[in-house]
């Protein structure tokens, strides 16, 4: 049995559609472009087009392009990150 892509499993946050980026950027992990270590932060940035609802808090409907700019951090149980 193959594992659904997190692309395919994640629809809704808080009840509220994801939205485009969101989608987005799990097709970027499922495709191996953006690093996802569990305990790990990965740096990125969405940028939207200048009419997206999502600039003012609503869901995403533009074709925003996500971009993974950062080093994973590992987080330790004491509360310490390092790269």
């Amino acid at each position: 049995m193959n594992a659904r892509p997190l692309s395919e499993s994640i629809l809704f946050v808080h009840g509220r559609p994801t939205g485009n980026y969101v989608r987005k950027f799990l097709k970027l992990v499922d495709a191996g472009e953006i690093p996802f270590t569990p305990g790990a932060i990965s740096h990125v940035v969405v940028s939207h087009e200048s009419w997206c609802p999502a600039l003012g808090g609503s869901t995403c409907v533009c074709d925003p392009v996500v971009e993974y700019v950062g080093v994973d951090w590992n987080q330790h149980e004491d509360g310490g990150m390092t790269p």
